[in-house]
């Protein structure tokens, strides 16, 4: 996942906020998204598997160096 160093990530842990998230997706005009995994190895059966998604909708980089729209959809 992002390094907290870079980026600010809201964890979405509610369906509430899920829809929140959706409305923000549909009047981005960039949508950037990255899957998360339990490790390195996702291509090999049955040892790592996908645990969510981070996703942002930032279309430039930001001033501070940190990133405050990430969010995190666990699986």
């Amino acid at each position: 996942m992002f390094h907290t160093e870079y980026c600010k990530v809201t964890v979405v842990q509610d369906e509430e906020f899920l829809e929140e998230l959706y409305e923000m997706a549909k009047q981005s005009e960039y949508l950037y998204w990255d899957t998360e995994t339990s490790g390195l190895k996702v291509r090999v059966v049955g040892n790592d598997f996908v645990v969510g998604w981070t996703l942002s909708f930032d279309d430039e980089l930001p001033d501070e160096g940190v990133y405050e729209k990430v969010y995190y959809l666990p699986v």
